[in-house]
């Protein structure tokens, strides 16, 4: 029997996110919206929604923390959907003295979230499952204090695309742009109320 994303004709990526959606337990799954769940446990497959009052203080945030203290360079988050940009980004971060973590989608990105505490999160715009501005949106629930950067073709965004956002630079900006931005974002999350508690 064929499924829902087979009769749709998508691509073997949206296939994986279906199934993925698909064994989610009911409540952890949103009506009318992509899924937005974290894991609670990496070895679990229990997957739990993202908290819904931004004051209460998400369950995983102390791991995160203790994660960060292991860190000794500064980490980033990169979500991009196209691969050879992702790794070429990515290597060019390492090069330049980052700790970098890849996602090739919004799930990943979130899981990744729940996992690790990041300096940085750097969203490309175009992601497949949803825009870079609704990742932000969602990871801003889950990590109140987490410095976005947010990449995309065009040098404007509309205001409500970019109320979770740090800043908003466009893509294929150079490399020495992009690092100073990354490194001003590091200085800013470091000098935050957020980050001194």
């Amino acid at each position: 029997m064929r499924s829902e994303s087979q009769r749709r004709g998508g691509s073997s990526l949206d296939r994986n996110l279906f199934e993925r959606f698909q064994r989610l337990p009911k409540e952890a799954k949103l009506k009318n919206a992509f899924p937005t769940f974290l894991y609670a446990d990496p070895n679990s497959q229990q997957a739990m929604p993202l908290a819904a009052d931004p004051e209460k203080p998400h369950p995983l945030a102390r791991t995160r923390k203790q994660v960060k203290m292991i860190n000794t360079f500064p980490t980033i988050l990169y979500a991009e959907h196209i691969a050879p940009r992702r790794l070429r980004l990515a290597a060019d971060l390492e090069r330049a003295g980052f700790l970098v973590r890849t996602a090739e989608c919004a799930i990943d990105a979130l899981e990744l979230t729940a996992r690790y505490a990041f300096d940085v999160m750097i969203l490309d715009y175009d992601l497949l499952d949803m825009t870079g501005a609704q990742l932000a949106q969602e990871i801003r629930a889950l990590e109140p204090g987490a410095q976005i950067l947010l990449l995309s073709r065009r040098s404007h965004l509309p205001a409500g695309e970019l109320v979770y956002v740090d800043f908003h630079a466009v893509k294929d900006l150079p490399l020495d742009t992009l690092i100073e931005i990354v490194k001003s974002l590091i200085e800013s999350s470091t000098q935050s109320p957020e980050s001194a508690a």
